[in-house]
């Protein structure tokens, strides 16, 4: 197995820069990233898939050099993040199929998670396993055309440990 995460509400509650990322505040944002955080349970996810050898990528809308410095302050390695590298965007499925070549997996071994129909979709059009997150922005949402829907973190990490 692999797993694709979106960044933003999905591995961090980044919703303080929210504002300044729709306005392209780049210089902002970068300021705020010291009281981004992590959800609960996130690293035991991470610390999870690390320790069973599953290859993980971020696929984010946000520039590269973001998503990196997030991860970087959060601690969070990965195998490879993917943020414009294709011409189309989320919901197109142009980023998924990317992380896939990056993580040289089969689509059906992928588990791909984020907080947004465009995440949903996007994977679904890839041919990968689609989970909407609920803990961020989207609580209280729900997209009939996930595969998967988690409240919780902890719902996730119960998913990740049976499979």
């Amino acid at each position: 197995m692999a797993y694709i995460f979106d960044l933003d509400q999905t591995i961090v509650d980044s919703s303080m820069a929210e504002e300044y990322r729709k306005k392209r505040e780049w210089q902002t944002v970068f300021s705020l990233i010291s009281q981004f955080h992590v959800y609960e349970e996130i690293y035991d996810i991470f610390e999870i898939l690390h320790t069973k050898n599953e290859k993980i990528c971020v696929v984010t809308s946000s520039p590269k050099n973001y998503c990196d410095s997030v991860l970087r302050h959060l601690g969070i390695k990965v195998n490879g993040t993917v943020y414009h590298d294709t011409i189309r965007h989320k919901p197109y499925p142009d980023p998924i199929l990317k992380a896939i070549d990056l993580l040289e997996e089969v689509p059906q071994n992928i588990v791909s998670i984020g907080d947004a129909d465009n995440d949903v979709l996007a994977s679904n059009a890839a041919g990968v396993i689609s989970c909407l997150a609920l803990w961020g922005r989207q609580k209280g949402k729900n997209s009939a055309f996930a595969d998967y829907t988690f409240e919780s973190v902890s719902d996730l990490k119960k998913f990740i440990l049976h499979r």
